[in-house]
């Protein structure tokens, strides 16, 4: 990356790519979210909780995006989903499509 986008990335998202956190840069045409990649830890946890608490789906949705969100802050980002709730469900399919959840695969019987 070169020193000029550097400096155009915001503080948070500096912080989190100088602990080696991967980070995804999401835009639309209101906002560019910048999030962490979540860790296999982190994946494999709310696949557990998932299916450990039945029909509390989307608020594990809501809370694993929230807790890899760097940026906008945690007011903007509130005040985003007061107008747009379902905003969440698309970043947590982006994130789920950059961890690879959509890959497809040609099964071949042998």
């Amino acid at each position: 990356m070169n020193e000029e986008n550097k400096e155009k990335l915001p503080k948070d998202v500096l912080q989190a790519k100088e602990k080696g956190f991967q980070v995804i840069a999401l835009e639309s045409s209101d906002v560019t979210f910048y999030f962490r990649k979540p860790t296999s830890v982190e994946i494999k946890r709310f696949f557990d909780e998932v299916a450990n608490e039945r029909g509390k789906l989307g608020s594990r949705m809501d809370s694993l995006v929230r807790s890899c969100r760097l940026y906008p802050s945690s007011e903007e980002y509130e005040k985003l989903l007061s107008d747009k709730p379902g905003l969440f469900v698309s970043i947590y399919n982006a994130i789920q499509e950059e961890l690879g959840f959509n890959d497809s695969f040609l099964l071949k019987k042998l």
